[in-house]
């Protein structure tokens, strides 16, 4: 059975993520938090980075890069607020 893969669904895990840190900047700013539960926090979002990025490599390793995904990319960034 082939698997379905979308780039759009790792964008809103990216994005997700990048929600949640920064939330946890907001929260280690303003409350007290010991230090080994920041750091139990950031290897949790690290270990969450890290799987989205073995998931990319192994996509475009069996699958390519699909054409519309880069015609679409500045729109997809826009999107996600994430433009460079």
């Amino acid at each position: 059975m082939k698997s379905s893969f979308h780039f759009i669904r790792v964008a809103n895990w990216v994005y997700i993520l990048r929600t949640k840190l920064k939330n946890l900047r907001v929260r280690l700013d303003t409350e007290t938090v010991s230090k080994q539960e920041a750091i139990q926090l950031l290897r949790e979002q690290k270990r969450q980075l890290e799987l989205i990025k073995d998931i990319l490599n192994k996509k475009v390793s069996i699958f390519g890069i699909q054409k519309d995904f880069l015609l679409n990319l500045k729109n997809i960034k826009k999107e996600y607020g994430i433009e460079d």
